[in-house]
């Protein structure tokens, strides 16, 4: 079990309080987000299960003698749960040795989740060139990349958003998040209520990676609270289904599982994908189980459901 995984925003939030700072300021919680992410991809890169073996194996040692490890470790046990954020010649170091935590730490993101609001085109187009070619590819005109014009968010129509929801990585959420920003901006109410409902199921698509990382329950909260609501509409905004965000990704997995268990020929990952899209859609499972998962709009007054 991954502590950070299993905890509400408010929980994640109280946890990461100190006598010295609170991280209870958008920011700051964006911040320990970023920082558990970076640190469970550096434990999946080194194969660790452990803040004690990351301190042992990354190589990186403050002070010396006997104590070394053991001082080493009380800081990564805080990284572990974003009480404490690195210096960037922390990041840098740790990044030689782990290629993907440097990526991981400044991932557009972490930008975007900072924002109340886009302000300009500008804005949107400088966040969209950071995002995985793969990515931006969904999002520029067609044949080109890089050097191409970005589709105005008001063409994202079902069909890009879909082949946005077929590579589902922090990525797509960074870029789904984006165009919902500037739909909100451009009084585009219906674009952005549909980008919002895409978000939902990225995210739920996403579960067991988010999980790994230690940002799977206080990251679609946050994600409920601060992000969604911008794309409210005639008073509601979408948000998870009545079991809540992490028993829903649970359920869609493990059914999904089941499902591949059965096949003869075990699937790809992209038609384990597939799979977890048509379940989503409603689709090889009974209707009363689907509506406890799916996104679905809710009341912008209405208190959040505790998960079962």
């Amino acid at each position: 079990m991954i502590e950070t995984s299993e905890q509400s925003l408010d929980e994640f939030v109280f946890a990461s309080t100190t006598r010295k700072r609170a991280h209870t300021d958008q920011n700051g919680i964006v911040d320990r987000l970023r920082t558990v992410y970076w640190f469970h991809t550096i434990r999946r890169g080194l194969q660790s299960s452990s803040a004690y073996d990351v301190a042992k194996r990354i190589g990186i040692m403050p002070g010396s003698g006997m104590n070394a490890v053991s001082g080493n470790e009380k800081k990564w046990q805080r990284y572990r749960r974003g009480i404490q954020v690195p210096r960037g010649s922390l990041v840098d170091s740790v990044g030689q040795a782990v290629t993907a935590s440097r990526a991981a730490f400044d991932h557009v993101l972490w930008d975007v989740l900072r924002l109340d609001r886009l302000d300009n085109s500008g804005q949107e187009e400088g966040l969209l060139r950071q995002l995985h070619p793969d990515v931006q590819r969904a999002v520029r005109c067609k044949g080109t990349l890089f050097d191409g014009p970005f589709i105005p968010v008001l063409e994202w129509h079902d069909m890009r958003v879909k082949m946005l929801e077929r590579r589902p990585s922090v990525d797509t959420i960074a870029c789904l998040t984006i165009g919902m920003m500037s739909a909100v901006r451009d009084g585009a109410n219906q674009q952005a209520k549909r980008l919002s409902y895409s978000i939902c199921r990225v995210l739920l698509l996403l579960g067991p990676v988010l999980y790994a990382h230690g940002v799977a329950r206080p990251l679609a909260e946050y994600f409920e609270r601060q992000a969604l609501p911008i794309a409210a509409h005639e008073k509601h905004r979408y948000g998870f289904g009545e079991r809540g965000y992490l028993s829903s990704a649970r359920l869609l997995s493990r059914v999904a599982r089941a499902i591949d268990a059965n096949d003869n020929h075990p699937s790809t990952s992209q038609e384990l994908v597939e799979l977890l899209r048509e379940l989503l859609d409603g689709r090889h499972w009974d209707e009363s189980l689907w509506t406890t998962v799916c996104p679905r709009l809710i009341p912008l007054a209405e208190p959040r459901a505790k998960a079962p």
